[in-house]
């Protein structure tokens, strides 16, 4: 039965093309020693060992207690041609597809320990256990692993290789409104219904969503149709991120839904930050956010987004303008003119340090909206209300600069 529950995932590669089996089986009813290699789409899948009771654990004699022990190796020359079977492609950079483990357990459990090997250029070590409970059935896994790059592995595969060593034509590419318009955004959820389990990986580096993560460390648990990821701790651009996030399949009376609650601290962000024309640079940042999104398959999930966000910095550098320029033009200003002209000129380039940054915002459907935002420079402080349109990428904001002058300017 486990067997038989495991047949699907060979199909893709069973269908490539051409596939050969050898199997040499030696033995009696109580103890079976088999060996056995199955080649297909140019890969290979090498298994030996021996089985107890095997007509017990085939279902095809009364009583229970057969078991097997085996160890198996699979193996392709490509991990992207292989992946590309399943519409994956590696999650790391090119390279073979060998993995390496001891296989035992009965009609009802598999373990899967020992595991080690390299997918691409990634080297992975870990262990998995599969119970089939008379509820749901249970998968335990825990995966250690180099550099990961999600984003690439989510890439359209490359196209498949058939056993003969042709490249199959790819099929045509999808069309999103027409599969929006036939399948519901939450069906791709209801998969969590049909499993639970827990799982835990470790990897020296995460390429996700455009961000890369280094020493990674997360533990999610699989239940009633959830995935909670109940620890992500990693760090992200030379500081560290942490939080916890829930993948919900949609329920009685309720959509699906993604709730994301996380923190991160001393950030050192290598980028520029576009404020129209403005950037900010550098500096040390802090942030926290708790966010929800409704049917996040759906289209636009952006504006189904809402939650709170808190940022705060010190230090970097605005780049664009000059306050300092701005502050001392108003302080030997005699006239309106002159005021104007000392605008002009602090916005012609330059820039200004920033001495600290803080700020929160409110996000409803997709559109965040601040009251608080300020920065602070040795020259005066500059304050930002208006709202954020994420999926429009659009800003409408009223920015208040207050020049360091004293007496105050009128």
């Amino acid at each position: 039965p486990v067997a038989a529950q495991l047949l699907p995932v060979a199909a893709p590669a069973l269908a490539a093309g051409p596939a050969s089996l050898r199997a040499r089986l030696a033995g009696d009813r109580d103890k079976l020693a088999l060996e056995a290699t199955l080649e297909a789409a140019n890969g290979k899948l090498e298994a030996g060992g021996e089985a107890l009771k095997p007509l017990a654990l085939m279902g095809l004699s009364p009583g229970n207690g057969g078991r097997f022990d085996l160890t198996a190796r699979l193996s392709h020359p490509d991990a992207d041609t292989a992946l590309a079977l399943y519409g994956l492609r590696s999650p790391a950079a090119p390279g073979p597809l060998d993995l390496y483990a001891k296989l035992t357990g009965d009609a009802q459990r598999l373990s899967v320990s020992g595991l080690k090997g390299a997918i691409g250029a990634a080297a992975v070590a870990g262990s998995l256990k599969l119970d089939r409970k008379p509820t749901r059935p249970w998968v335990e896994a825990e995966v250690q692993t180099g550099p990961l790059d999600v984003d690439r592995m989510l890439e359209a595969a490359p196209a498949q290789v058939s056993a003969a060593g042709s490249a199959s034509a790819p099929s045509p590419d999808p069309d999103p409104a027409a599969d929006a318009a036939q399948r519901p955004a939450s069906a791709d959820l209801d998969a969590l219904r049909r499993w639970d389990g827990r799982f835990a990986l470790t990897a020296a580096g995460l390429k996700a969503g455009g961000l890369s993560f280094t020493d990674v460390a997360a533990r999610l648990q699989l239940a009633d149709g959830a995935l909670a990821a109940e620890r992500f701790d990693a760090g992200l651009a030379g500081g560290r991120v942490g939080g916890r996030a829930t993948l919900s399949a949609a329920a009685s009376g309720r959509q699906p839904q993604l709730s994301l609650s996380a923190t991160a601290e001393g950030m050192k962000p290598s980028g520029a930050y576009a404020l129209g024309a403005l950037s900010l640079t550098g500096g040390v940042a802090d942030a926290e956010t708790e966010l929800l999104i409704v049917d996040p398959l759906a289209a636009d999930p952006l504006r189904r987004l809402s939650g709170t966000a808190r940022l705060s910095a010190r230090g970097g550098v605005l780049r664009g303008a000059d306050l300092t320029v701005l502050r001392d033009r108003l302080r030997q200003a005699d006239r309106p003119q002159a005021l104007l002209e000392g605008a002009l000129r602090s916005l012609q380039g330059g820039q200004t340090p920033v001495t600290t940054l803080d700020g929160s915002a409110r996000i409803e459907n997709g559109v965040a909206e601040t009251l608080d935002a300020r920065m602070e420079t040795a020259a005066g402080g500059v304050g930002a209300v208006g709202q954020v349109d994420l999926a429009a990428r659009r800003i409408v904001m009223l920015v208040t600069v207050e020049p360091d002058v004293d007496p105050p300017v009128p």
